[in-house]
């Protein structure tokens, strides 16, 4: 997104939202294999529940607000926002915390 947001031409504009979709869908992919795979399967579909209301749920949040930085300033802060909103979230998952709440469980692979 960062790529996208500084793009100084249509084409580097192109191959920038080619990288951010399939970014995205690895990212959606990995998620909800790793839910699926990891939550106990009493409360599977709750926790799935949980992880679509996170996705789609937040979207009525942050549309507004990047919609507005894109009318007031631009598209490329809006995408730079948003840039900067994914690099929180990588530090925020990523916070030093007890190492054994990180590991995948066993699957008897």
């Amino acid at each position: 997104m960062s790529l996208l947001a500084a793009a100084p031409t249509l084409p580097t504009a192109v191959a920038a939202c080619a990288i951010t979709g399939a970014a995205s869908v690895v990212f959606l992919t990995t998620g909800n294999s790793t839910i699926q795979l990891t939550a106990e399967p009493a409360y599977r579909g709750r926790v799935i529940a949980l992880w679509a209301m996170a996705l789609v749920g937040s979207t009525p949040i942050g549309s507004p607000v990047i919609g507005a930085v894109s009318q007031l300033a631009s598209p490329r802060w809006a995408l730079a926002l948003g840039a900067a909103a994914c690099v929180v979230a990588v530090a925020i998952g990523r916070w030093p915390g007890d190492a054994e709440d990180r590991r995948l469980p066993d699957l008897g692979a």
